[in-house]
């Protein structure tokens, strides 16, 4: 009861958002103890990349911009090219024409996603609350093959909306690229993208995108979340491929965009012992940030909370032989049928699996890293393609104001047409 009503208090403060009183600030330390573990080397790079997820194209990248981007507390500056309007309204035009289309099969597919994520739904309910993480037993193993069996008449209509879409990005696309005659463009946008392809199959981790329906379930209810993958299944492909990451159609490129809160020192604080607690910032904002979003099942005054937001990403703990995991993010607007769920790979900081606590931190304004999301090229259910992380924020050079605010830069493969930006 403590611990819930601590919680609470927490959370409004946060929310709040007032100025710190004096005595409330958590002294800044030479390195924090998340950051320590991250830069630890314990394992050859070819064992880390596996552990976490990694291919050798995204870590090059990746070394290479972070000796770019020497201030990463500010968005890189971006300009709009106005020209490009004409393309955004080809863009719109083609869908236009193709998505009502997707309407046809849409009440056949909610019902076979509701008839898989039931078994989900209830296995979540039977867990107890909190739960942190669903530990993978043969009860575990049993409800979420069953989940997967009543899943499969669905999983053929997705290969088919998603061939579809495939057919028509191409054989369009190309079209246009011919026809404007922006072939050496067309390569370069191609080479924007290579960092972000082959990444870790959806495929081959069906039990983790189980755990995370079981999250989500209980965060946004049976029949909600049912809803959001439907839509994710049958939208989230055009809208990656055909608007956000087209390179038969748009010139692309990395933009860097930065989002970092007002402080959270006073999470710190409860924890801080006056300042001399090393780990103030661990225990206090970090640990409070995994109870919200890693936790398998929250708290039911957390868990009404959670269903308001319009964007609630659930990246649940990953198992034993692994840092990362399969994420699944809940966006759009909650006070609408518009919410849809997005898939992510998710590299968890707090994970020491085999033997190595080493993940790379792309942000130069880092205090403390908590998780790296990526969005693969390759995975057409997140309609952007970069890189994600989200940490505390030491401030950087341009908001030393956000000491411990909550930083979430990206790094996403766009263009500069209106539209897009």
């Amino acid at each position: 009861y403590q611990r819930r009503v601590r919680g609470q208090a927490s959370l409004l403060m946060v929310l709040d958002r007032r100025r710190l009183p004096a005595g409330m600030e958590v002294a800044p330390p030479s390195a924090s103890p998340a950051m320590e573990r991250a830069q630890t080397v314990t394992v050859d790079a070819r064992i880390r990349m596996e552990l976490n997820g990694e291919t050798p194209a995204m870590m090059a990248h990746a070394r290479e911009r972070k000796q770019r981007d020497s201030d990463t507390s500010m968005d890189e500056q971006w300009t709009i090219d106005p020209s490009l309007a004409s393309r955004d309204w080809f863009v719109l035009v083609i869908s236009a024409i193709w998505m009502p289309l997707k309407v046809i099969p849409l009440v056949p597919m909610l019902v076979m996603v509701l008839l898989s994520v039931f078994p989900a739904w209830v296995y979540g309910r039977c867990q107890r609350a909190a739960t942190d993480r669903l530990v993978r037993t043969w009860k575990f193993w049993v409800v979420c093959c069953t989940s997967q069996v009543l899943f499969t008449p669905c999983l053929v209509a997705v290969f088919v909306n998603l061939l579809l879409d495939y057919l028509v990005y191409y054989v369009v696309g190309i079209c246009f690229t011919a026809c404007t005659w922006r072939w050496k463009q067309c390569y370069t946008s191609h080479r924007a993208l290579d960092p972000y392809r082959n990444g870790p199959s959806l495929l081959l981790n069906g039990a983790d995108i189980f755990t995370c329906v079981v999250g989500q379930s209980h965060r946004h209810g049976f029949f909600g979340t049912a809803w959001n993958v439907t839509l994710m299944c049958l939208i989230m492909p055009w809208v990656k491929y055909w608007w956000n990451a087209n390179p038969w159609v748009y010139d692309l490129e990395e933009r860097y965009v930065q989002q970092i809160s007002t402080s959270m020192a006073d999470l710190a604080q409860l924890h801080s012992n006056h300042g001399a607690n090393k780990h103030a910032v661990e225990h206090g904002i970090c640990d409070t940030t995994r109870r919200i979003i890693s936790r398998s099942k929250q708290f039911g005054f957390l868990r009404k909370s959670e269903d308001l937001w319009n964007f609630a990403p659930h990246y649940p703990y990953p198992p034993d032989d692994r840092r990362w995991a399969v994420g699944m993010q809940a966006g759009g607007s909650a006070s609408a049928a518009l919410k849809y769920t997005l898939l992510v790979h998710t590299t968890h900081a707090i994970s020491d699996a085999g033997g190595s606590t080493e993940q790379f931190v792309l942000s130069n304004s880092v205090h403390s890293p908590v998780y790296r999301v990526m969005l693969w090229y390759s995975n057409p259910f997140h309609f952007l393609t970069g890189w994600v992380e989200a940490s505390i924020s030491n401030g950087g050079i341009s908001q030393p104001n956000k000491w411990l605010g909550g930083e979430h830069p990206m790094w996403l493969v766009t263009a500069r047409s209106p539209f897009l930006c």
